[in-house]
């Protein structure tokens, strides 16, 4: 690739990659996998992990590099108030940016609907939302300091630009486009290097659909000054970077229209799934089991179980009384554990491979009414041999058929409809999941798709 030697690679990564994690995570695993295994590439990851990944591929030949800060406990009793102050004091004006976007996010948006939420409160937080407005615009504010990752880009920096070293890169590789901005700073030590972005989704719009469906005025507020945020970053990307990958087509046309004249080369490069370790059998399954999976504490995930229990759920008892729910993902029990049921609804925590609970359930409900890129969880269901019933924001982006490959419903009284229907008919279930194999075998597998990614990257930078 790129002449006589690989193309070097300078990869920054928000979490630490997995083949079987959250969707955000398997999809830069399996970008990472390709680009170790044909591009020379030095990978820095700000968060989530300590260097000892369970998966052989993460452990590889010390080009994965962890900035994840880790905390340390001090001798010598607590620090005084002295220190404290000084210490405050003298802290970089970055971190005090972050200390301020977090506080403004836990009080805007997480405290706001709790009780006990005072006439001081809401003005602290109107405070805190017209010092984001403001800074938004005075400053070219970097969006991982939004969040908790962000104090590991200075991490990160330490670790690329103090490193003695004749490598440099031809890419400066970004997992998600709200780490453009770490790019551009990036830019600036190795001018020579072009920007690629795997867009997980279009932020802009993610957060906006967010923002909305927030229930206080001062969590919309902030929502919509992320969102605006975003947009800034985001157009700049479609502007200025060589090659953003994105998930659906749907997302390549909203980041076209973010700016009228752009050279970014955008492409779709869809979520796939690894078809040989998704592969359920009939045998295995309970025809009265449903399943959904997802990370908790995503809000489009949170709105979709919500409605699932408390709406659609009480639907599909009256009709069939013995189904069962399984609920499982990354913090569910935090977020969801309020809704186990004994004999009715399960709750299963972080669970390390979902391959066991994909096997006992026969139909997977995808009831998500926001959200951007395409669902990874449709994609390991169809390949564990479940029916799918979803609505058509949750398919979306997804090269399906309604009634050949999943049912799409978008009410609540169409979705219980569907999945009542897949669980009475069995001739119409089969033919849904042979379909579904058949599909995500011949579209939507990985291995294919990581050679399509190193061959756009090939074309791409020259």
């Amino acid at each position: 690739m790129n002449g006589e030697r690989k193309l070097r690679v300078l990869a920054i990564l928000p979490d630490a990659p997995a083949a079987a994690s959250t969707g955000g995570a398997v999809r830069a695993y399996h970008f990472l996998r390709a680009l170790l295994q044909h591009t020379d590439v030095q990978a820095y990851v700000l968060s989530g992990g300590n260097g000892q990944h369970p998966d052989a591929l993460l452990q590889n030949s010390g080009r994965i590099h962890w900035c994840g800060l880790r905390t340390t406990e001090h001798s010598g009793g607590k620090t005084g108030a002295a220190q404290r102050v000084l210490r405050t004091l003298l802290m970089p004006w970055a971190e005090h940016g972050r200390r301020l976007m977090l506080a403004g996010e836990n009080l805007c948006v997480q405290r706001s609907r709790m009780t006990g939420f005072g006439i001081g409160h809401r003005c602290y937080a109107l405070m805190l939302l017209a010092l984001f407005a403001v800074t938004r615009r005075l400053c070219r504010l970097d969006t991982g300091d939004i969040h908790v990752r962000g104090a590991a880009v200075d991490v990160a920096f330490k670790k690329i630009l103090t490193e003695p070293s004749e490598w440099r890169p031809d890419v400066i590789w970004l997992e998600h486009s709200y780490l453009y901005s770490v790019g551009e700073r990036l830019r600036k030590h190795f001018p020579r290097a072009q920007i690629v972005v795997n867009a997980h989704n279009v932020e802009q719009q993610l957060k906006t659909m967010i923002g909305k469906s927030q229930k206080t005025s001062s969590g919309r507020w902030w929502g919509l000054q992320e969102a605006a945020l975003m947009g800034d970053i985001e157009r700049r990307m479609v502007r200025e970077a060589a090659l953003v990958y994105c998930c659906s087509e749907a997302d390549r046309m909203r980041f076209q229209k973010l700016h009228h004249a752009t050279a970014c080369q955008l492409t779709v490069v869809p979520n796939g799934v690894d078809t040989e370790y998704f592969r359920g059998t009939a045998s295995e399954k309970s025809l009265e089991t449903l399943i959904f999976t997802g990370t908790a504490g995503y809000k489009p995930n949170d709105d979709a179980v919500q409605w699932l229990v408390e709406r659609i759920l009480p639907g599909i008892l009256q009709v069939l009384p013995g189904v069962r729910l399984i609920l499982a993902g990354m913090n569910a029990g935090a977020r969801w554990g309020h809704y186990q049921q004994e004999g009715m609804i399960e709750v299963h925590c972080s669970v390390p491979d979902m391959r066991p609970l994909l096997s006992r359930a026969v139909v997977s409900v995808v009831p998500l009414q926001s959200g951007s890129g395409t669902r990874l969880k449709i994609l390991e269901a169809l390949s564990s041999g479940c029916a799918v019933v979803s609505t058509s924001i949750g398919a979306e982006g997804l090269d399906v058929k309604a009634e050949q490959d999943l049912l799409i419903a978008d009410s609540e009284a169409e979705f219980v409809n569907a999945v009542c229907r897949l669980l009475q008919d069995d001739e119409l279930r089969t033919t849904l999941c042979e379909h579904g194999r058949q599909l995500v075998e011949q579209r939507y597998d990985w291995r294919a798709l990581e050679q399509r990614a190193v061959e756009i990257l090939a074309t791409a930078i020259l």
